[in-house]
């Protein structure tokens, strides 16, 4: 069973992430106005990166893995990040910036930055898969829920 995703819209701009396992345990985090504004979208581009480039362990990688919210910082029980979700949470940031960046980045710009170069298939995969996610977000009223799920296989 593929790990449950759980982002709910609050009312007061907050927000609220909460992951379910196939074992059935749950870690979830509360975002406060600020963090909601941005980890919301960066937690989309998680999913949008980690989906294409399934070779590569990132934070739904680790969530799906019996990780905690908390201790994908690198600074939790479980240590430093894994080689892997190093390079995922570059390549999310990295993202995160082309999409702040008006008019965007072309993908040899993105390479040029970027730990994993990344192929056009690739790299247009992740930014169309983002796209729809953003879109899908964007029309949740508040107090709601938008529910994905996410499999490395």
């Amino acid at each position: 069973m593929p790990l449950r995703v759980s982002l709910r819209k609050l009312k007061d701009q907050t927000g609220f992430i909460s992951c379910q396992r196939s074992d059935g345990t749950i870690t979830h985090q509360k975002q406060n106005q600020l963090q909601a504004l941005h980890f919301v979208y960066h937690d989309l581009t998680h999913l949008a990166v980690e989906s294409i480039l399934t070779q590569l362990k990132g934070f739904f990688g680790l969530i799906e893995e019996g990780w905690d919210i908390e201790d994908t910082t690198g600074k939790g029980q479980r240590g430093p990040l894994p080689a892997d979700a190093v390079i995922v949470e570059q390549l999310v940031g990295y993202f995160d910036q082309e999409r702040a960046t008006p008019g965007g980045w072309t993908r040899e710009e993105f390479n040029s930055f970027s730990p994993l170069p990344l192929s056009a298939n690739d790299y247009d995969a992740i930014r169309q898969l983002r796209a729809k996610l953003f879109d899908d977000w964007s029309a949740v009223p508040p107090e709601t829920e938008m529910v994905l799920t996410f499999s490395r296989s």
